[in-house]
């Protein structure tokens, strides 16, 4: 019984010390955490400008993200997601109702999970070199 207190006190001091490190901090499954509707605005390569957009991820590993630009018209995409620890991956299907090549591997987006809970996600792309963060939105109706 006492083993089993020390390693519970260990646990614990060894969680609060960790806190500041780059893991997400959530007692949540990440892919659980990362389902519904986020938004976030932040300057986007491929778009060469800012844009705002909302992304809604399903569970069953779909996605569908709305990009909008300023004097640009909107650009949604759809595809599928998927979580594995820190690592959270994108694949793009279509680009406004058009079918991509998925073996192009400008349309799969690897990211690290920097930071997540209920409400706020941090993610860095290494190749871009970009640090993203989106929030917890309202998703539209679907009606």
């Amino acid at each position: 019984m006492r083993t089993l207190q020390s390693i519970s006190i260990f646990a614990l001091a060894a969680a609060a010390i960790s806190g500041c490190s780059t893991t997400p901090t959530t007692s949540l499954e990440p892919s659980r955490l990362l389902i519904g509707c986020w938004e976030g605005k932040d300057y986007q390569p491929v778009l060469g400008q800012s844009a705002k957009w909302l992304m809604q991820r399903r569970s069953d590993g779909t996605f569908d993200i709305e990009f909008r630009a300023q004097g640009q018209p909107p650009q949604r995409e759809t595809g599928r997601w998927r979580v594995e620890g820190t690592t959270y991956t994108t694949v793009t299907l279509t680009i406004d109702d058009e079918p991509v090549d998925v073996r192009d591997p400008q349309f799969t987006d690897v990211y690290q999970l920097k930071d997540l809970s209920a409400n706020s996600m941090t993610y860095f792309h290494s190749k871009m070199n970009m640090t993203f963060q989106s929030i917890k939105a309202a998703c539209p109706s679907d009606a």
